[in-house]
């Protein structure tokens, strides 16, 4: 992705949670925040499970390439726990060390976005397979694609289905995905609710809010600005609705 500014001009960007952990690699000008849990100077970042909004600003030229992970994806290529980047944005140096700081060398010496990607990809294969084989992270990957908000899933159940015991089990998904079961389903009602609207415009919040699994619009708005920032309506009007972890 690649957008040119003004130079004194800043652009603004929201940030809301998507369940999806992060890698960033800024080739161009660094982009920077006033959020007090992220550390943005850095041309290699690295984002974890987030539960609440934060701004970005930019400024000049914009480059960067972003890879998106899976929810449990950190724990294949890190033997750190997810959780220790709850909510936090940090320097990618900080887990790789020097190995991180070659690859975004090289992706700055590159202008080929094919051979970049492949930069990429051999980095974090070659992450993934220093890493050992776990059957907790098998029982996690298992559960995730079968949460569905609208049809409320206990925790309790996502537990008995991963053969654990609801303690192991929040434990467990903590550690790997990076935020607690509960906190994930959150986010990811959230995320369902803005690609039901993305998909269909004509929906009033009574019915985002029911077909999302929340227990009435009121708490779809408590949750909203929360994760947001804003309230559904205010959130729908000033952009069109996306949803990174539906859409992904």
């Amino acid at each position: 992705m690649e957008f040119s500014y003004e130079a004194k001009t800043v652009h603004n960007q929201r940030i809301v949670p998507t369940g999806l952990p992060e890698l960033t690699f800024i080739l161009g000008n660094k982009i920077t925040s006033q959020s007090v849990s992220g550390y943005f100077n850095s041309h290699t970042l690295i984002s974890g499970q987030q539960n609440s909004f934060y701004d970005i600003q930019a400024s000049g030229k914009l480059k960067l390439l972003a890879v998106t992970l899976f929810p449990s994806g950190f724990a294949q290529i890190c033997k750190h726990p997810a959780s220790e980047l709850f909510n936090q944005t940090i320097c990618a140096r900080q887990i790789w060390g020097q190995s991180i700081s070659e690859v975004c060398e090289q992706l700055y010496e590159s202008n080929n976005l094919q051979q970049q990607i492949l930069l990429i990809e051999h980095f974090l294969i070659k992450q993934m397979a220093e890493q050992k084989p776990c059957y907790k992270t098998e029982r996690v990957r298992h559960i995730i694609p079968h949460i569905d908000p609208a049809k409320k899933m206990s925790i309790q159940s996502m537990a008995e289905q991963s053969c654990w015991s609801r303690k192991n089990f929040d434990r467990s998904f903590k550690s790997l995905v990076g935020c607690s079961p509960k906190q994930f389903t959150n986010i990811i009602r959230f995320q369902y609710a803005l690609h039901l609207k993305s998909k269909q415009p004509h929906l009033s919040l009574f019915d985002v809010a029911f077909q999302s699994g929340y227990y009435d619009q009121a708490h779809m708005n408590n949750d909203f600005i929360k994760l947001a920032g804003l309230t559904p309506r205010q959130l729908f009007s000033s952009c069109p609705p996306h949803s990174d972890y539906f859409g992904f």
